[in-house]
């Protein structure tokens, strides 16, 4: 599936772009020093990846904050992963209807929201209120959103709040987990969608995530907005511990 060839719109040539050439969690040629840049450049940019830039990025310093319209451009997500280190999410996304952020070529992996997290147990690797996300070409993994105080978790993977949207091709959503240890809900092990956002997904396969909660509903996905998969999407194979294994409610 990620051998697909999935081409997004990239900013005009007026745009900044700004270029990654280490795998250091912050500082001069790191991902999160191209992001600060990138939001104090007028209109949106673009963040690409040398060459060498290969393997893992570990984040040490909390997630990467985006707030203004990008687009990051990786290599491809067998060659470049980005790491919560399991113990923060990984991008945390949000802005208006006017902000469009668009992430492709990468690997999210082993990305933590807890009930101590800035906007809770909500999205493991990407929390996203307000903003439109566009994802291509994406691994999602191993990511968790934990609740421990009697709460909910929500969204092991992505959580989609706010009015935010995110529209989600060539992605794989796996191995994820949303899990209330304190006898709170866990609502979507893989994603999750509040009443006023939307998610679309084509040519996905969403397989092997959790939601583990009193209760569990939806442990591929969990919706109460907008929710499109076309038929070349895949969601099977997921657990719920009370009800709605793939999709709910």
């Amino acid at each position: 599936m990620l051998a697909c060839l999935v081409v997004l719109a990239l900013p005009t040539a007026s745009a900044a772009t700004f270029t990654v050439s280490s795998t250091a969690d912050s500082g001069p040629g790191s991902l999160r020093a191209a992001v600060a840049a990138a939001q104090t450049s007028p209109g949106p940019s673009l963040i690409q990846f040398a060459r060498g830039v290969r393997g893992t990025i570990v984040l040490t310093s909390g997630a990467i904050a985006i707030s203004q319209s990008l687009t990051i451009a990786g290599p491809g997500a067998h060659r470049l992963s980005i790491s919560g280190n399991d113990a923060d999410r990984v991008f945390d996304i949000e802005g208006g209807s006017a902000t469009d952020v668009s992430i492709s070529g990468i690997k999210i992996k082993h990305g933590v929201a807890s009930s101590s997290s800035p906007h809770g147990s909500s999205g493991g690797a990407i929390y996203v209120s307000g903003a439109t996300l566009t994802l291509a070409e994406v691994v999602l993994s191993r990511n968790r959103a934990i609740d421990s105080v009697d709460g909910t978790a929500e969204g092991g993977a992505v959580a989609i709040v706010g009015n935010g949207a995110v529209n989600a091709s060539d992605v794989t959503v796996q191995r994820n987990r949303a899990l209330s240890s304190s006898g709170g809900a866990a609502l979507g092990g893989g994603l999750f969608v509040d009443a006023t956002s939307s998610l679309s997904l084509s040519d996905s396969l969403v397989t092997l995530n959790d939601a583990l909660g009193t209760p569990g509903i939806g442990g591929g996905v969990y919706t109460l907005g907008t929710f499109s998969f076309d038929a070349a999407t895949t969601i099977t194979g997921n657990t719920a511990s009370t009800s709605d294994n793939d999709i709910g409610p």
